[in-house]
């Protein structure tokens, strides 16, 4: 499960039209060139030097060589630095990364191991377990937000999830 934090509804949506993103997005409200209160908590820092790198423009530069347009900051701060974390099914911190420059991340080959350790049947509730409950409270958000009355839930979890749907899992666990 990946959840991906963004001020509004209208970038989470831009954001997946532009990558075919199927993640969830917890909406994390802030006034224009701030972090949300969710995303300052886990503590990413703001770095001028991380965004200018000589590595960054590299990479601004090459992009608008082969003709890709560079995103407009949409009233986000440029310099908020990103990362990435990973939780258990017990709400652990188990990999925390934060970027140092826009383009520094853990490979994809050292994600997907923490992940498949970690992909356990009933680890995978309780996973689910936390995102439905922070689901909830984006919902919450929303509905103060826009005044809305019910927005439509996530899917149901079925009530079981057999071993051979995922990739390398344990027969069992023990919480």
């Amino acid at each position: 499960m990946i959840v991906s934090f963004c001020p509004d509804l209208q970038t989470a949506q831009r954001w997946d039209e532009e990558v075919g993103s199927p993640f969830v997005h917890l909406i994390d409200p802030s006034e224009k060139g701030q972090a949300g209160a969710a995303y300052q908590s886990w503590g990413f820092p703001k770095s001028f030097q991380g965004v200018w790198s000589p590595e960054a423009l590299k990479f601004y530069c090459d992009e608008r060589l082969h003709g890709r347009v560079l995103h407009p900051s949409q009233g986000q701060d440029v310099h908020q630095m990103g990362g990435d974390v990973m939780v258990n099914h017990q709400g652990i911190i188990v990999l925390r990364h934060y970027s140092k420059t826009s383009q520094d991340r853990p490979s994809i080959d050292h994600l997907l191991t923490r992940a498949r350790e970690l992909a356990k049947p009933c680890c995978l509730r309780r996973l689910w377990t936390l995102l439905l409950a922070a689901f909830k409270r984006s919902l919450a958000v929303l509905r103060d937000l826009r005044g809305l009355n019910a927005v439509e839930g996530p899917p149901k979890l079925p009530a079981a999830v057999p071993n051979a749907a995922l990739p390398n899992v344990a027969p069992a666990c023990k919480i």
